[in-house]
């Protein structure tokens, strides 16, 4: 080996290491949007989650002649979070769908869409129910999110 060749080896062995420290890079910074994806996810379905609350409490709370807009737009909303469990559910515990459905139940039990519906008192069992059901789910949602967040 020639002491001319040294400058040469040494730019080799820098570019290996800079191609090796670029590709890991290029791993972590993946990783990252994948993570930032799941969890974008996540926040849609807690989106969905907010509006099935909000409409369903806005319909039991007033007469079906008031609140006949706002049943649609819950069975729309209802829908879309079902969607969302569905589509998503690599990311969500395993009976999730299984918490959907009974929130789905519970939101159009009773009399929903019912002419002579009358709205029903804030403190009202159905209404607490529901309530209950979102909020766990909720929850549920919240551990996925910081699951998929230390992963």
């Amino acid at each position: 080996m020639d002491y001319g060749d040294i400058p040469a080896w040494i730019a080799l062995i820098l570019s290996l290491v800079s191609l090796r420290k670029q590709h890991q890079s290029e791993k972590g910074s993946k990783t990252t949007a994948e993570i930032a994806l799941k969890v974008e996810r996540l926040d849609a379905i807690e989106s969905s989650l907010t509006q099935v609350r909000t409409s369903a409490i806005a319909y039991w709370l007033h007469p079906e002649a008031v609140s006949a807009k706002d049943g649609l737009m819950l069975l729309h909303y209802l829908k879309e979070l079902s969607a969302d469990v569905s589509s998503y559910s690599n990311l969500l515990w395993p009976d999730a769908w299984r918490d959907v459905l009974e929130l789905k139940m519970q939101t159009t039990g009773s009399n929903f869409q019912q002419a002579n519906r009358t709205g029903l008192p804030a403190n009202d069992p159905l209404i607490r129910a529901f309530t209950d059901t979102a909020a766990e789910i909720s929850r549920k949602l919240k551990r996925a999110r910081d699951e998929v967040k230390s992963s």
